[in-house]
């Protein structure tokens, strides 16, 4: 937001399945109203799909933008992948559809134009926490 060039670690095709915490909230509320036979496992929660690191980029960049936060020309620098990076993840949601009916409701775009918006605001800081988490177990 202050203009800086962001780092990529690695060439941006490294992809999560990020997932907005009201999906997260969603799916945990499923799980405390679930019949007995959904209790006591394990659900992975997300999007069901893949975003890579320059897809999230441009996507922020462009919602920034469209606010006048930066240029919509400013690219990020690149650095080599740090140690231990996982180059691909996605959570298979496929449990939680099945046993607990989740389908997430609010997408990535949605979601990131909330955090925009509340940042733009003042609302939300902009260090920790402004970034949806990354799909996992919920």
């Amino acid at each position: 937001l202050a203009g800086r060039r962001p780092v990529i670690y690695g060439d941006g095709s490294t992809s999560r399945d990020f997932c907005p915490v009201a999906n997260v909230v969603q799916a945990n509320l499923l799980a405390a109203a679930a019949d007995d036979d959904a209790m006591g496992r394990v659900y992975n929660i997300g999007l069901g799909g893949r975003t890579t690191l320059l897809e999230l980029y441009s996507l922020l960049r462009d919602l920034v933008a469209a606010r006048g936060g930066v240029s919509p020309d400013l690219e990020p620098s690149f650095e080599d992948f740090r140690k231990g990076d996982v180059l691909h993840s996605l959570a298979d949601v496929s449990e939680a559809r099945a046993r607990l009916g989740y389908e997430p409701e609010v997408d990535l775009r949605t979601a990131l134009e909330e955090v925009v918006e509340r940042v733009a605001a003042g609302s939300l800081e902009t260090s920790g926490g402004a970034v949806p988490s990354e799909g996992g177990a919920g």
